[in-house]
């Protein structure tokens, strides 16, 4: 009989707006719902929205290899958790996000009382560009996270250096509890069924729409572009005064730009949306993993980054370009020699980015690294 491990998780698919937690437990799901057995708990509707999710139903859904139980947050208390936890009978209780209390607390109380173990993963919430944001209240948080003990005995999943320090220093939690492990990537695709036409570059942005993931200077480079340039943008707009500046923008556009927004996207559409352009443009503020290059990178669609913001760099020259935000020209410059590029230049990059793709994500090794992370934390066997 295969481990189950029950993840409780602020949104799950169909839901569009929760952004890379969903998709790390949908990678998670995706490349070991054959081996393990997950049951994942979650809102009954998106982000910022009342309304029930579409086409979900009462009771447990059969959502790709998991499945899904629906609840409004009314109900989670820790007599509701109690009796999930009770009829799937998990190995392991895996939760996302240090704040998402609500949640957390029920969760952690209810596991704690039929002695199951627990894997928290704080998703980036501890680094540095995402605790700028409400920085205060977050401390205090934190402080009385410490002060009632919420975590004492609770095992934390890291996916970098920097998160594994700030697990240990912001939370004091022994680094003997943290184990870092990578991301969960979706699987690679060979797909280089698309032709660059020299002079016109497809440009696209997926993510959502807020000051970090820096929109307003993507668009601020590609006009000072000569080349034709078709630059498409995707996601939820969740700060709607920031999208204001970025549509000032893109109305003194010259007529070689065209920009246009497409709306949001479902999350299983992202990797159709990445093979139809020639490079992805993300000059985010900060990144703990960044889950939409991720989707680029294995989709074979070139990549264009912020230097020193994101895990990414080592792609500058592997099919991808990582240029300094202070380097505006560089990006300008970069952009028209991707406009220039012929087929068989661009094959040639989409070549070296498939090489790259293999090389960094290894999704076999991470397979196995998950499986241990489970069987450690129900007290079996070793990392």
């Amino acid at each position: 009989m295969k481990k189950r491990i029950a993840v409780f998780l602020g949104g799950y698919l169909p839901a569009k707006k929760y952004g890379g937690p969903v998709t790390s437990i949908a990678n998670l799901v995706d490349n070991l719902g054959e081996e393990l057995g997950f049951y994942i708990i979650s809102n009954d509707h998106d982000l910022n929205e009342s309304a029930r999710l579409p086409g979900i139903k009462e009771g447990w859904n059969e959502v790709g290899k998991a499945k899904v139980l629906y609840i409004p947050e009314k109900q989670y208390k820790k007599a509701v958790f109690r009796k999930i936890l009770k009829e799937i009978k998990p190995d392991v209780v895996y939760l996302s996000s240090v704040f998402y209390y609500a949640m957390n607390f029920p969760a952690i109380a209810a596991a704690r009382e039929y002695q199951i173990p627990i894997v928290l993963a704080p998703r980036g919430e501890l680094c540095e560009g995402a605790l700028q944001k409400g920085r205060l209240k977050k401390a205090l948080f934190v402080y009385f996270e410490r002060l009632i003990g919420i975590f004492h005995g609770v095992y934390f999943h890291s996916t970098s250096e920097e998160e594994t320090a700030a697990i240990v220093n912001i939370l004091k939690i022994p680094e003997s509890m943290v184990f870092q492990i990578p991301n969960m990537p979706c699987a690679v695709s060979n797909n280089r069924d698309k032709t660059k036409i020299p002079g016109i570059l497809r440009a696209v942005f997926i993510s959502r729409i807020v000051r970090k993931k820096n929109l307003l200077f993507a668009i601020q480079q590609i006009k000072r572009c000569e080349a034709k340039i078709c630059f498409d943008i995707f996601g939820p707009i969740e700060d709607k005064t920031y999208w204001d500046e970025c549509i000032q923008e893109i109305q003194t556009s010259p007529d070689n730009i065209r920009i246009q927004y497409l709306g949001e996207l479902k999350p299983e559409e992202a990797k159709t949306i990445y093979q139809a352009y020639d490079v992805f443009i993300f000059p985010t503020l900060s990144e703990n993993y960044g889950h939409v290059i991720v989707e680029a990178i294995s989709s074979l669609c070139p990549v264009l980054l912020s230097k020193g913001t994101t895990p990414w760099d080592d792609i500058d020259g592997n099919g991808g370009f990582v240029i300094p935000l202070e380097d505006e020209m560089k990006w300008a410059s970069t952009l028209e020699q991707l406009a220039k590029m012929d087929n068989t230049e661009y094959q040639e990059l989409l070549g070296r980015l498939y090489d790259y793709s293999q090389n960094k994500l290894r999704i076999d090794h991470l397979k196995q690294e998950y499986e241990k992370l489970f069987q450690f934390a129900n007290g079996e066997g070793q990392l």
